[in-house]
């Protein structure tokens, strides 16, 4: 997604006024948009999953059978 996704959210619900000063400011303001993969922002970058919604699932099913 991008700010002018974002921005279009907000004038399709009207919810610019909702939103604090500072955030509204920012994604109207956004000239640069968030980074793609690919990007070389992200050359360096890694990323490891430490946990799953399987893993998440037994904890909390063993949890309860142990309360």
């Amino acid at each position: 997604s991008t700010f002018a996704d974002a921005a279009a959210v907000f004038d399709r619900y009207t919810l610019w006024d909702q939103l604090p000063a500072g955030v509204a400011a920012r994604i109207r303001e956004a000239h640069v948009e968030t980074p793609k993969p690919g990007d070389p922002l992200f050359e360096g970058c890694e990323t490891l999953v430490v946990g799953s919604n399987l893993v998440a699932c037994k904890a909390a099913a063993r949890a309860v059978r142990l309360a």
